[in-house]
């Protein structure tokens, strides 16, 4: 991991393709396998592991025939070339919805008035909470943290994972998010590309700042309370946006990116400035965000949505006063 700068989920990924190659191909040497069975290997999965393992197939070969391969020698090949040489066929792009504000405000009331049953708690849990000696709210304030993260930081799933997994937990220690600087840092070892710049001993690829007063109010109120930044949990992740996805007929997939971005163009109308934030190009933000249709009083609402305003609508329980 260290030598070549993978992430551990980029890692977890590997694995678990590794598992289900070396159970088809146990009695082969790689110079062995060819590209035919490779072919019937991928047949045998699902429609959408097979563009995944397809390139993960074709890293794996590149490898071993030399590519960025320090152990490779050329007097004594591993295999003379990849036998992954086939085009791999792009998947059809899904429709880009957007969530609306109203859309947003669904979504974290049904995270704020979950019942504490829902976190799998033992019955001794639950009196405990009854009695007042522990409080469980806190999953749900992490869950809300959660979509509020997404929905400003306007940073893809897999990188929300790798600054929670490499950076911690806890925003107040977390090394990518610098409060006093009002900045988010994504580092190569996040993202893995990118113009880097040098930071201790790792490599700047982009920058979020200066980070928006009303997402500043929602960071501070989690450095104050211990809220944590969280992955998605269960065995449905993020259940409550795939609720209102449903009832609203809206395409899920990337949803939260796709409306973090566009409401991060329509409120400041800089497009270079955005492309930079989200780690995108301007021409993507062109071509698939700018004919979006969605009211340009949604972007401005959810960035007047700070924490006192989540107070006053209810979306956050238990908070008696507002915060400063």
């Amino acid at each position: 991991r260290v030598e070549f700068g993978l992430a551990q989920i980029t890692i977890d990924h590997y694995g678990i393709f590794f598992n289900k190659f070396m159970d088809e191909f146990r009695g082969f040497r790689i110079n062995e396998i060819e590209r035919v069975m490779l072919r019937e290997f991928l047949e045998g999965q699902s429609d959408n592991a097979k563009m995944t393992m397809t390139i993960q197939l074709k890293s794996f070969f590149n490898f071993c025939a030399g590519k960025n391969n320090p152990y490779f020698n050329e007097n004594r090949r591993w295999i003379n070339e990849s036998p992954v040489n086939w085009y791999i066929r792009p998947k059809k792009r899904m429709t880009t919805d957007v969530l609306s504000f109203d859309n947003i405000i669904d979504v974290l009331k049904v995270c704020s008035e979950k019942h504490i049953k829902s976190f799998n708690l033992t019955n001794g849990d639950i009196e405990r909470l009854k009695s007042g000696k522990t409080s469980y709210r806190r999953f749900n304030d992490e869950k809300i943290l959660y979509y509020i993260f997404r929905l400003f930081g306007c940073m893809r799933m897999s990188e929300y994972l790798r600054l929670i997994e490499i950076g911690g937990y806890d925003i107040a220690n977390n090394e990518f998010i610098d409060l006093d600087r009002e900045r988010i840092v994504f580092t190569n070892e996040m993202v893995g590309k990118g113009n880097q710049t040098k930071l201790r001993n790792e490599y700047i690829v982009r920058e979020f700042k200066p980070i928006h007063p009303t997402f500043m109010s929602w960071l501070k109120w989690a450095v104050k309370y211990d809220i944590q930044l969280r992955p998605p949990k269960g065995e449905q992740k993020e259940v409550e946006l795939i609720n209102v996805c449903k009832m609203e007929n809206l395409t899920k997939q990337n949803i939260l990116r796709h409306t973090a971005i566009t409401y991060h163009v329509q409120k400041f109308g800089v497009i270079t400035n955005t492309a930079n934030v989200a780690g995108t190009s301007y021409k993507m933000i062109e071509k698939h965000y700018l004919s979006l249709t969605t009211k340009l009083d949604d972007s401005l609402n959810w960035y007047d949505f700070d924490v006192n305003k989540a107070i006053q609508m209810d979306v956050l329980k238990g908070y008696s006063k507002l915060i400063g």
